[in-house]
């Protein structure tokens, strides 16, 4: 029975010493592996920010870009409003320039109706008189 005792026992040994083997190789493949995980992780991590850092900078990007299309439409609709307002100022001072010469040409051909009108009269009224007093002279 001290045989059987001692065999189990050196079974039990043997089995403690094969568990102690595979937990130590367990152990150094981890404390191996681990320096190669940490740095998979900070890797990852350093990837992530810099994907996030580029995203936020074309982002800003995008955005700057739209803003700079924006002011150029509004740039190129002012510029379109200030060129059809001197177009339409320009329309104002030629029609009013032509209405002024209009009205002026008006009124001179008034006044100098005016005054022949008034020398005409004055004429025949002249004439008139002239032709009376021929009669009147020529009837003595």
């Amino acid at each position: 029975e001290c045989q059987h005792v001692s065999a189990q026992l050196q079974h039990l040994l043997s089995v403690l010493t094969v568990q102690h083997a595979w937990r130590k190789y367990c152990h150094m493949k981890h404390v191996q592996e681990e320096p190669l995980l940490a740095s998979i992780v900070i890797q990852s991590y350093v990837r992530q920010w810099l994907a996030c850092r580029m995203y936020k900078r074309e982002r800003e990007s995008a955005v700057l870009l739209i803003e700079c299309e924006i002011m150029l439409i509004e740039l190129k609709s002012l510029q379109a409003a200030i060129l059809i307002q001197s177009h339409i100022r320009q329309w104002q001072a030629c029609s009013s320039f032509s209405c002024k010469r209009k009205s002026s040409i008006r009124m001179q051909a008034f006044l100098q109706m005016a005054f022949h009108r008034k020398r005409y009269t004055q004429t025949l009224a002249n004439v008139i008189l002239i032709q009376r007093l021929a009669k009147c002279w020529l009837l003595r």
